[in-house]
């Protein structure tokens, strides 16, 4: 594993992983947490990167971090959030890439699972002799009757 160090660029200060901070502080911070996450990480031993549920719940407890609920790991946020390590804490880093990581699982999952066919429409005769189906049926003074005729049924 690499790690991400920092020295003096000009004015400012540059990782090795060429982010720019205007203080040394700001600089040895992101690279420390930047080490930090890499080394959580490496503990996950090499697995696919979609993750299943058993295995994704072995990596969060391998590296300490709260394992979400599947429909928070689909959520907005876990899909499409930046963690990034000078934002957040390295632990919360750790969780979003693994629960990204079940999100996507999650996803491909729903989308394997057969789609359930649309139940047929019931069609009913009504008293005005048009055939509707069952949820547009109203009731007029002259007996049942489709949308359209309606006015003259409710005579």
């Amino acid at each position: 594993m690499e790690t991400v160090t920092y020295q003096r660029d000009g004015e400012r200060w540059l990782t090795s992983n060429r982010r720019l901070f205007n203080t040394e502080e700001q600089a040895a911070s992101y690279c420390q947490a930047m080490n930090d996450y890499r080394a959580m990480m490496a503990q996950i031993p090499q697995s696919p990167w979609d993750l299943s549920r058993s295995e994704y719940e072995a990596a969060c407890a391998l590296v300490g971090v709260e394992a979400l609920s599947d429909a928070d790991c689909t959520s907005y946020g876990v899909r499409h959030g930046e963690f990034s390590v000078s934002e957040y804490a390295v632990a919360v880093c750790v969780q979003m890439a693994l629960s990204s990581r079940r999100g996507r699982a999650v996803e491909a999952e729903q989308a394997a699972r057969p789609k359930t066919q649309p139940r047929e429409v019931e069609m009913v005769l009504c008293d005005c002799g048009h055939r509707v189906p069952r949820g547009q049926r109203m009731v007029a003074s002259l007996g049942t009757c489709c949308p359209d005729c309606y006015d003259r049924m409710s005579a």
